[in-house]
C-alpha cells in the first residue's frame, strides 16, 4: 500500500512540475453527468504540491484528509523500519 502510495505521490508531483500534462477522465462524472466526491483530487494535490493550499482546499476539501492520512501513514512506516535497526 505505501508503495502504491508512494506512485501516486511521485506522479502527482511530476504533473504538478509540468512534466506529465494527462488527466484520467472521471467515469462517474461521464456516466451521471455530476461530480463525485474524488473529483478535483488531482489538481487539489497539484495544488497543495505548489504549496497553494488555499486554493487546493477550495478545489476539493477532502485533500486535507488525503494528505493528513499519507503523511501519517509514512510516518508510521519509517517508525517501524526505525525500530528495527
Amino acid at each position: 500500500m505505501l508503495l502504491l502510495s508512494g506512485a501516486f505521490i511521485g506522479l502527482v508531483f511530476l504533473y504538478s512540475v509540468g512534466f506529465i500534462n494527462w488527466t484520467i477522465p472521471c467515469a462517474f462524472q461521464h456516466f451521471f453527468s455530476m461530480q463525485c466526491l474524488g473529483c478535483g483530487i488531482t489538481e487539489a494535490l497539484k495544488l497543495a504540491f505548489n504549496g497553494n493550499f488555499q486554493a487546493s482546499l477550495h478545489s476539493n476539501p477532502l485533500v486535507l484528509i488525503l494528505l493528513s492520512y499519507l503523511f501519517l501513514r509514512i510516518a508510521y512506516k519509517l517508525r517501524i523500519q526505525l525500530k528495527q535497526l
